[in-house]
Parts: structure tokens; C-alpha cells; sequence
């Protein structure tokens, strides 16, 4: 607890720094970790061999880290300071088909609660509020927890959404934490229970505006949505003012294009957690599209990214080879009354539209919307009465083939 109750005073302290003095810390930080990297990762140790550091411009220099290289060969990436047996293992979701198994050492389990509380309680979350997470987890409640001090509760997600708002209604105004497919059917349903809530995180997935709107509407209240990944744990998060910030006095962010350039605009997020050290990750390689913001009139120094657009494999990929947002194809569905839908592409021309009717469905005009997105290809249509999760919890919009 002490460890975590000195990383958040930091993290209050640290986000009213200048961009100059981020950058400060991040360079002196980076130092650190590259050397460490080198001496005891063999991965790194390999990788960095005859690579040199001196300052952040040196960052493009260096090699990026691939998601395929952590998946083949997990242990490579593990410091050698740390016996494997005395680690705890995390897995990914497994979204782009293979888990990934990440490590972390007990003394580096409190940067993600740390994050956490940070976000939670910027957005004026206290100790006493009573937290309902809607997950595939269910944690063990720790010592301060127990007590009462920021205790939650766990639904999971394979419950209907009419059973789990029949306990979220209950009781004094809760703060709810999901992923954002499982959030919105949660709304849909609420919409007649009328559940209240105090404020709303969500994670994991593309938070579309519809979607904010909704969820907010439907639980009156605010919505606040959260970035980060099992490999770096938590990387951004939402302020009053609806700018993400990085976490950028604990890791570095940088922008690539398609060709692994570094770019001014809209690209890939290349992350590199500077508080790892059982299991270093240097310009991780993410795959989410954003690009870098204008500081944000909050006040707060820390690097702003725009709205998340997806990963990869979370985009379809049309003819003519450019890339198509989940995120546009349900500004495009707004006014069809569809609850869900999942799109699978098969081929560049071939594609299953699997869609959750909602009353009054018109589907005839789904048809055309869709197909007017997509142009040419073979389409075919899918009624079906519930988008089936993955093993996390998470429905995905995209499934691509290609």
C-alpha cells in the first residue's frame, strides 16, 4: 500500500509539469531502461547490441518490438534479474487470434492500481463509492478493500443485462466499469429500468460517440473511457475536458506510419513502458490508430492522443486498399435499430454482416447503408439473437479473415 499511495501522490504532482519536464523525465527514465534492457533481456540484449542512446531523438533509431516476437518467444523478453517461477502471468485477450503472455514481478504489481486509482479518482470517484465491474474476472478482495475503501463488486459478463441491472439498481448510485460492448446492451436494457449511475468507465474497445451518448443518457451520468493493454497495462485516460492523456512520466508514446516512419499525423501508437523491468518492452508496436493532440486547456503537461480508432484487425479493408472504421459504420447505423452487429470478412469482396434486430428494424435500409460503405462484394446478411463474446468478454466488430 505504501508503494501504491506514493506512485499516485507522484502521478497527482507530475501532471501539472511542463511538456519540457515530461520530456526531462522520460529521457532520464529511458536511460535507465535501455541499459537495463541490454544487460539482462535477451531479446534486448540481441536486439540492442549496437544501438546507442543519448537523448529522445535517438528513439526512431532503435528497433521496434512486434507483437509476433513477443508471442514466439515470450521468455527472451525476460529479465534475467528474475527467476521465471517467482513472476505472475497475465495473458491478453488473444484479439488478433494468439494470447500473449506478459509477466510482472510482485514488486511491479502496483503500477497498474496505481494508474487506475489515478483515473478513478481525477474523475471524482472517492474511497467509499461502491464500484461494480463487469467482467470474466473475479479478483480477491485485498485488505483495504475489505474494509470498505474502494471495494468493488464483480458481474460477470456472461449474465444478461436485465439480471446484472437488477443488482446495479439497488442501493446507492454505483460506479460501473466495462467493456464497451457489454456497457451498451447494458444501456439498451436500461432504458426502461432507468438505473442510475455516478460515472462510467469504459475500456477495451473502440468508444464510439453513439455509444457514449447513449450509455451516458441511459444511466444519467458521465462517461469516461480508459486506454491501455495487458503488455503496458494503462497508457491514457479521459480528463473533464474529454482529452486523453498518457501517463507520460511512466511511458513513452510515438507515432508511426505504415512504413515504421515516425509521423506527425494520424498512425500507429508505439509504446514504451518505462517501469518495467521484469519484462522490459521497448517501442512496443501496438497497432491502435490515434495520432498526437494539442496540449489540453485542463492544464495538465502530459501528452494528449486523439480518440482511439481501433487496431488493425479491427478495420475492413476495401478494394481499393483503404481502411474502414467500425467507428463510421455505426455513425452509418444510427437510425436502422440495430442493438448489435459483428462484421466478418472473408475476402477483400466477401463479407458476413451478422446483426441483433431491435423493434422496428428496417432492414432494408441496413442493407443499403452497409452495402454503400462496403461498395462491390459479395455480402451476406445474418440474423442472429446474440453476438457471441470472446473468452474476455469483448464482441467484436471487425473480424477479418484477410
Amino acid at each position: 500500500m505504501l508503494e501504491l499511495s506514493m506512485m499516485l501522490a507522484k502521478l497527482k504532482l507530475n501532471q501539472w509539469k511542463s511538456e519540457d519536464e515530461f520530456k526531462q523525465i522520460q529521457e532520464q527514465k529511458f536511460k535507465q531502461l535501455f541499459s537495463y534492457a541490454k544487460e539482462y533481456s535477451p531479446y534486448y540484449r540481441k536486439t540492442l547490441k549496437d544501438c546507442t542512446f543519448s537523448n529522445l531523438e535517438d528513439l526512431p533509431n532503435l528497433p521496434l518490438t512486434m507483437k509476433k516476437s513477443l508471442q514466439s518467444a515470450p521468455d527472451d523478453f525476460l529479465s534475467s534479474k528474475f527467476t521465471k517461477k517467482s513472476l505472475i502471468k497475465s495473458s491478453s485477450s488473444g484479439s488478433t487470434g494468439v494470447p500473449v503472455d506478459i509477466y510482472h514481478d510482485r514488486s511491479e504489481a502496483h503500477f497498474g492500481p496505481g494508474f487506475e486509482l489515478h483515473q478513478f479518482t481525477e474523475a471524482g470517484v472517492n474511497p467509499f463509492d461502491s464500484q461494480i465491474r463487469i467482467t470474466h474476472n473475479d479478483y480477491k478482495q485485498n485488505f483495504i478493500q475489505k474494509l470498505g475503501i474502494f471495494r468493488r463488486k464483480h458481474l460477470p459478463f456472461s449474465n444478461s443485462p436485465q439480471k446484472n441491472l437488477q443488482i446495479i439498481k439497488h442501493g446507492p448510485q454505483k460506479v460501473l466499469i466495462g467493456f464497451t460492448s457489454v456497457l451498451v446492451p447494458l444501456a439498451r436494457a436500461n432504458l426502461e429500468t432507468r438505473a442510475k449511475a455516478k460515472i462510467i468507465f469504459t475500456s477495451g474497445e473502440v468508444l464510439s460517440e453513439s455509444d457514449r451518448k447513449l450509455i451516458s443518457e441511459s444511466f444519467s451520468c458521465p462517461v469516461r473511457d480508459m486506454y491501455g493493454c495487458v503488455e503496458t497495462s494503462w497508457i491514457a485516460w479521459e480528463c473533464e475536458e474529454g482529452s486523453m492523456h498518457l501517463f507520460s512520466d511512466y511511458l513513452i508514446a510515438e507515432i508511426v506510419d505504415d512504413d515504421y516512419r515516425p509521423t506527425k499525423g494520424s498512425g500507429n501508437i508505439v509504446i514504451t513502458p518505462l517501469w518495467k523491468r521484469s519484462m522490459p518492452l521497448i517501442r512496443y508496436f501496438l497497432t491502435d490508430q490515434t495520432a498526437i493532440a494539442k496540449r489540453c486547456k485542463c492544464g495538465r503537461g502530459s501528452t494528449v492522443i486523439k480518440p482511439v480508432i481501433g487496431r488493425d484487425d479491427d478495420f475492413i479493408v476495401l478494394k481499393n486498399g483503404s481502411k474502414l472504421s467500425p467507428a463510421v459504420i455505426s455513425c452509418a447505423l444510427n437510425d436502422v435499430n440495430v442493438k448489435e452487429y459483428q462484421i466478418v470478412q472473408n475476402a477483400i469482396d466477401d463479407f458476413v454482416f451478422k446483426y441483433v434486430p431491435a423493434k422496428g428494424l428496417d432492414l432494408v435500409n441496413l442493407k443499403k447503408i452497409f452495402k454503400d460503405q462496403i461498395g462491390d462484394a459479395n455480402i451476406e446478411f445474418e440474423e442472429l439473437d446474440k453476438i457471441s463474446c470472446t473468452r474476455t468478454g469483448k464482441r467484436k466488430k471487425i473480424i477479418t479473415r484477410i
